[in-house]
């Protein structure tokens, strides 16, 4: 069965979709109109031709830039997981940078180090003072997730042919008094 070819603004306002998810400011920057961009991009979203070209796309650049679910989930985990006691050595020390594992260094964001002299020691002493800065890199894996959509902050429910729901009739009957309820 041949696939139904795309318009060239459906095709466009599918491209920027991609960059940043938002239906309605994809519709208008595609050169659709601003008067009722929601409804038409919801419209243009609903095609299923447009459907098979957003999930073409969202594979290419998956495989393109290697983030797949499993990288996401695994990276997440390192931060979620992370042990700060992996720094030191046995005696405490801390660990230099070049011995540290990758889902060490992966977690640390920055090293400040300072020195000072201690006073009234010869020769000089050199106190370093350390401070270790961990990654709060929670944002741009939730991003990277929502584009893989591990998480949502909605439910999408459709009816037949990813069409909308169609809801016929919702009736509410009241109990009739005295049924004890």
């Amino acid at each position: 069965m041949a696939r139904k070819a795309l318009s060239k603004l459906r095709q466009r306002f599918g491209d920027e979709y991609l960059l940043d998810l938002n239906a309605a400011g994809a519709w208008v920057r595609a050169g659709g109109s601003k008067n009722g961009a929601k409804q038409s991009a919801h419209n243009a979203l609903s095609d299923p031709a447009l459907q098979a070209y957003l999930q073409e796309r969202m594979r290419q650049r998956s495989k393109r830039t290697e983030i797949k679910q499993d990288r996401v989930l695994k990276e997440i985990a390192t931060l979620a997981f992370f042990d700060a006691r992996s720094l030191f050595d046995e005696q405490g020390r801390l660990l230099p940078p070049h011995q540290w594992p990758d889902e060490v260094a992966a977690a640390v964001a920055g090293i400040d180090v300072s020195t000072k002299q201690v006073p009234g020691t010869d020769p000089v002493e050199i106190d370093h003072i350390v401070k270790i800065r961990l990654w709060d890199k929670g944002r741009q894996i939730e991003l990277a997730g929502r584009h893989l959509k591990l998480f949502t902050d909605k439910t999408e429910l459709t009816g037949a042919n990813n069409g909308p729901v169609q809801v016929q009739e919702i009736r509410f009957v009241a109990p009739k008094s005295g049924d004890g309820n």
